[in-house]
């Protein structure tokens, strides 16, 4: 495996990792406000694409910024998926 292979596995489990972290504690937050929570994950895009810009490196481009977030964003619909069940 090269090393640019390997980092980019690393930061796909890196910012998966975030996304699970952040529908945790958006559970968190909606929990221990009594607030109702949603079958689906009410995260946007939006959101994650500033998680990914305030942890990742600046020498990412913008498409790589993209994937990040839609591995965020992927990360935390499948924890929310697990944490929500019924």
């Amino acid at each position: 495996m090269l090393a640019s292979e390997t980092n980019g596995v690393f930061l796909h489990d890196r910012f998966d990792d975030c996304g699970r972290r952040w529908a945790e504690k958006m559970l968190g937050r909606l929990r221990a406000s009594f607030l109702e929570v949603p079958l689906v994950w009410p995260g946007t895009h939006e959101q994650a694409r500033t998680i990914v810009h305030a942890l990742a490196e600046e020498s990412l481009s913008e498409s790589q910024r993209g994937e990040l977030a839609d591995v965020v964003q992927n990360g935390a619909r499948a924890a929310w998926r697990d944490l929500v069940r019924v």
